[in-house]
């Protein structure tokens, strides 16, 4: 799914980046490769392999270098060389809705989506 920038001028960077879905097609070929409509296609379908989507729940969670992962259920879990648990992130944030007043503290408040 994440591709070599400009791969046309045999770049080969260590960084790969995952290809906006929301631009022209030409675009994105012409700075990712012929590659792009597959990558973009999994990126796509992410919501429906766990796997994937376990994987992308964890960029960014943890500033520690994640060598090891898996999923466990509907959790993803970093960890170090060793094996050792570095972070631990549901597929799903719990969500929590407030009533509009608040009796305790007197005041209306607005829930956003």
């Amino acid at each position: 799914m994440a591709l070599p920038l400009f791969p046309q001028f045999g770049l080969e960077p260590n960084v790969y980046y995952i290809p906006p879905i929301h631009v022209p097609t030409a675009f994105t070929k012409q700075m990712f490769g012929p590659g792009v409509d597959k990558a973009v296609e999994v990126y796509r379908n992410a919501p429906n392999d766990k796997d994937l989507t376990s994987l992308l729940g964890l960029f960014g969670s943890t500033e520690a270098i994640m060598r090891k992962w898996k999923r466990v259920g509907d959790k993803a879990i970093g960890m170090d060389e060793n094996g050792k648990e570095l972070v631990n992130v549901p597929f799903k944030e719990p969500v929590h809705i407030r009533p509009a007043y608040d009796k305790l503290y007197q005041i209306t408040r607005t829930n956003c989506p």
